[in-house]
């Protein structure tokens, strides 16, 4: 072997035992540091003789030192999640945790399929406490919750009104969910480990004697709407004709009520005339006054035509009228 040999054999050992060497120390670095995800949180478990156990101060998001082999890391979301019992028949729900359908009994006895999701979350600050007591199954723990409050629940109801109660259903499992996982906190685990957020009832598979039931009732109940609609149609026509009438019959009120409004001003204004002029001629001097009646009677003669005056109704009698035609005044 020549010394160009020997020299490069020499260098490759050099630099081969300082590779080993740092790679060495990055395994050994790399066994310090962990890091956790964003939305979850790192416990630490300790394997070390006589200190066995939990840590239950949770790591947050980010990077922590830890001891290698003798400290273990789990970690575990936080997060709000969803769990779906039933086929997941929708784009959305591909991303969900699927589990087999709810097969709930309905107050009638009969068995049906109920698809039910829960949406729900772990409280981070218990993480550890539920590591410790129930294990790293999370949704596990709330879908053996679930079935057993759900068919509680539906079981109150008959199959044909689970749809058109599904509100109110999905309310009440809310409420039953949340007390059946609180009763199931102990020791270090306290109440609120999780929080049940919603529930949602989806597809409801009936009995085929049950679904044509429904069937008839929902045309039943149809039927009943339609008529509904066309007496309340035909109430609100009757009111619309009434109030049209009775606008007629008070503008024709109006209307006579206004003309014999009229007629009497006209009277009354005529009467007031004849007045004013039966209180002037009573003032005016008698022989002036006869004097124009004679006037009057003349003028009418001598057009042809008749005009007949109550003298009295002008302060003359018939005395007064013979000694005018007597004095030769009227001709």
């Amino acid at each position: 072997m020549g010394k160009q040999e020997e020299e490069i054999i020499a260098k490759a050992m050099k630099y081969g035992g300082t590779a080993f060497v740092v790679i060495i120390l990055l395994v050994l670095f790399a066994g310090f540091i962990y890091n956790v995800p964003k939305g979850e949180v790192g416990v630490i478990y300790k394997k070390a003789v006589g200190v066995q156990g939990f840590d239950y101060q949770e790591k947050g998001p980010g990077m922590h030192i830890k001891i290698p082999f003798f400290w273990s890391v789990y970690k575990q979301s936080f997060m709000t999640r969803t769990i779906y019992l039933g086929e997941a028949v929708s784009e959305k729900m591909k991303n969900v945790e699927n589990y087999a359908t709810l097969t709930p009994k309905d107050m009638n006895g009969i068995n049906f399929n109920q698809d039910i999701a829960v949406r729900f979350r772990p409280s981070r600050e218990q993480l550890a406490e539920f590591l410790e007591l129930k294990g790293e199954n999370i949704n596990e723990v709330v879908v053996t919750a679930l079935r057993g409050t759900a068919r509680s629940v539906i079981g109150k109801y008959a199959q044909e009104e689970v749809p058109e109660k599904r509100s109110e259903i999905a309310a009440e499992i809310i409420v039953a969910l949340q007390e059946r996982l609180d009763s199931e906190a102990s020791g270090k685990l306290q109440k609120g480990y999780i929080i049940v957020e919603a529930v949602d009832i989806r597809n409801t598979q009936f009995d085929p004697k049950i679904e044509e039931k429904i069937i008839q009732k929902q045309e039943a109940k149809q039927f009943a709407e339609k008529k509904q609609y066309e007496l309340d149609a035909a109430l609100k026509q009757k009111e619309i004709e009434i109030v049209n009438a009775e606008a007629v019959k008070q503008a024709a009120i109006l209307k006579a009520e206004g003309e014999a409004e009229a007629v009497l001003v006209v009277a009354t204004a005529k009467a007031e005339g004849i007045q004013k002029v039966n209180t002037a001629y009573q003032r005016m001097p008698e022989a002036y006054v006869s004097v124009k009646y004679a006037e009057a009677l003349q003028a009418n003669a001598a057009n042809g035509k008749l005009m007949i005056i109550d003298p009295n109704a002008i302060g003359l009698g018939v005395m007064n009228m013979n000694q005018l035609l007597g004095a030769g005044v009227v001709g």
